[in-house]
């Protein structure tokens, strides 16, 4: 027989999946403005898209397209950086971000959507490359996550480090820590990030030298300080990660086709089109 603490706990759960299924849950706020837990990810951050779509509004047929590329750089792009320093955003809502962005710079009016004469990958290529230096925000959550595997991997006196140390890589490094069982949505966005770091990080000197030069460095003496071994970003002369850097690393990955991306095709042929300022 059940006891009452399990009939209650019971009658709970189905009336949950019964309010789940009939859409009447709307999630839980923690904190005032923040995201409501319980909603389906691509729910919980809708209101990116949503403050994206009120800094634009009733600006459609007031600038120039000099004013709205300027516009989508400087505030547009801008929004959805401090939620992308923790999370990966879901696909539809990065295709949402770049439809609205796209419409915005391609209107011709107030309700008019205009002819889209290059793809927004094309836009997002460097102005060198015939693009207009618009951010690709896939490329741009990759390293601002690969910023916080950098600090995961380099700040070992961390509270963050220890948490997930003592979680996820309690006999291994953060750089090779697997996904592991019952894995936080944080943790899987971490890794998704350090995909990107992983590209540039060195340890030791066979990445950076050919092996009869490797093997001439191996023979130095160690030093009789007994310094300690340091994780170095490879792109950059202090080794310290920048997310600039890292950003146009994840655009040749995807470019490549080593990250995950809609972009990865069309990014494979490697031409340069036109300048997209041609057509405007």
């Amino acid at each position: 027989m059940l006891r009452k603490g399990e009939l209650c706990a019971e009658g709970l759960t189905c009336m949950l999946k019964d309010a789940e299924e009939r859409r009447a849950l709307t999630g839980i706020k923690i904190i005032r403005d923040s995201p409501s837990v319980g909603q389906t990810k691509k729910e919980v951050f809708r209101f990116i898209q949503a403050k994206v779509e009120g800094r634009i509004k009733g600006w459609k047929g007031k600038l120039s397209q000099a004013g709205k590329e300027v516009m989508i750089k400087s505030v547009t792009s801008a929004i959805p950086n401090f939620i992308m320093n923790c999370f990966k955003l879901p696909s539809g809502i990065i295709d949402d971000l770049n439809s609205t962005m796209a419409h915005f710079l391609w209107a011709n009016g107030e309700g008019e959507k205009g002819i889209h004469w290059k793809t927004w990958d094309k836009l997002c290529e460097d102005e060198g490359r015939g693009g207009l230096g618009f951010k690709d925000l896939e490329c741009m959550n990759l390293a601002l996550l690969a910023k916080q595997g950098w600090r995961v991997a380099t700040q070992e006196a961390s509270l963050l480090f220890k948490l997930l140390k003592g979680r996820y890589f309690r006999r291994s490094s953060f750089l090779h820590a697997k996904l592991g069982a019952n894995p936080s949505y944080g943790w899987r966005n971490l890794l998704k990030g350090r995909k990107v770091l992983a590209k540039g990080v060195r340890w030791r000197v066979e990445h950076l030298l050919g092996s009869d030069d490797a093997t001439s460095v191996l023979s130095i003496p160690l030093s009789r300080r007994n310094g300690m071994d340091k994780l170095i970003w490879n792109y950059t002369r202090s080794g310290v990660y920048l997310t600039c850097l890292g950003y146009k690393c994840a655009r040749d990955m995807i470019r490549n086709g080593e990250c995950r991306g809609k972009t990865s095709e069309e990014c494979s042929s490697g031409s340069v089109v036109d300048p997209c300022w041609s057509s405007l």
